[in-house]
């Protein structure tokens, strides 16, 4: 099968993942990637034409951008066009491709939450009344599409990376720790009181935590993101990983809750329906609804071990049991290929 991939390849665990993974499954698989339509030179006025062409999609490649990828599908012929986190592809751009191909879009953020901007997302929702389908994050946003007479939506859930996520033989060294992004929704305050309250935590975190209200209370357990190869191995130095969702984009999973169970380590995270039926309360994960609960669950789970070890192991079985990677994503998008083509 033939795919062309578009969007940008700046980060592992968007495009190249997809990519990857279709490769591997022995796919032919050609992409355009937006950042090769971005200025290359490191000048102030460089910089400045950067972030115009990102936030506003006003820019001087972007044409060039549009006009490639017409010519792409026209020159490669792929059975798909699957868009990941496209914001600069113009709607008539989409509207051309669909005459000659079955067009799939996806994005990981909620386009309806307003940030960073209404207008961020105007082409992106153009886009979507041309696409065959459209995958989104999060459930919400199938009612949201549906609100503005978009009805071709369907979720398609975050995932782990196999050759990123996974179990290695290290010693738990780390009791408790959060690896993510500062939010300003109350997550420092939990950070804070878990402090107080004896218990070892540890902030694996962007600068963004900076912000944090909190900041001076609890700037010496905040430690600077783990990237890459030192992301994973942090998850297995963990005994207990703390999650936490993101308020702006309504998120009642997230990609970390599956990095996590398969590198077999245990959640300890907010609770939302969804996850307790992705993994089970107190048998793939154990969950917190407020701070009582969040303190008493992190000194049980560090206190008992054994029950910390049964709890990981379950999750592993878990999140492979529900087809969890990279992988599973991209086979169901190919069924659904499959389904379209059918009905075209």
């Amino acid at each position: 099968m033939k795919i062309l991939i578009v969007g940008s390849f700046q980060w592992e665990m968007y495009a190249p993942a997809f990519y990857n993974a279709w490769k591997d499954m022995g796919h032919e698989v050609e992409r355009v990637d937006y950042n090769d339509y971005r200025f290359k030179r490191k000048t102030p006025l460089s910089s400045f034409l950067n972030r115009l062409q990102s936030r506003f999609h006003y820019g001087f490649y972007l044409g060039k951008y549009n006009r490639d990828i017409i010519a792409k599908v026209k020159d490669f012929n792929p059975d798909f066009v699957f868009l990941y986190r496209c914001y600069h592809v113009y709607g008539s751009t989409v509207a051309t491709l669909r005459e000659q191909t079955v067009v799939f879009s996806y994005n990981n953020d909620d386009p309806f939450s307003g940030v960073p901007s209404g207008s961020y997302y105007r082409y992106y929702f153009e886009d979507a009344r041309y696409c065959h389908l459209n995958y989104v994050y999060r459930k919400r946003n199938v009612e949201d599409f549906k609100a503005i007479e978009i009805n071709n939506t369907k979720v398609l859930l975050p995932y782990f990376r196999k050759a990123s996520n996974y179990p290695i033989d290290v010693e738990k060294d780390i009791p408790l720790a959060f690896l993510g992004h500062f939010e300003n929704d109350g997550r420092d305050k939990f950070i804070y009181e878990l402090k107080q309250a004896g218990i070892p935590v540890v902030v694996y975190g962007d600068e963004h935590w900076l912000k944090a209200p909190l900041y001076e209370e609890i700037k010496d357990v905040v430690f600077p993101a783990k990237r890459g190869k030192e992301y994973n191995e942090t998850i297995n130095r963990t005994r207990v990983c703390l999650v936490f969702f993101s308020k702006l984009n309504h998120d009642t999973y997230t990609r970390r809750c599956f990095e996590i169970p398969a590198a077999k380590c245990v959640m300890l995270s907010e609770f939302t329906d969804d996850m307790n039926e992705l993994f089970p309360e107190n048998e793939c994960a154990v969950y917190f609804r407020n701070m009582e609960e969040l303190i008493n669950k992190s000194s049980y789970l560090l206190k008992n071990l054994q029950e910390t070890e049964r709890i990981a192991h379950k999750a592993y079985n878990r999140v492979l049991e529900l087809g969890g990677s990279e992988y599973d994503r991209c086979q169901q998008i190919i069924e659904e290929y499959h389904n379209i083509r059918v009905t075209r």
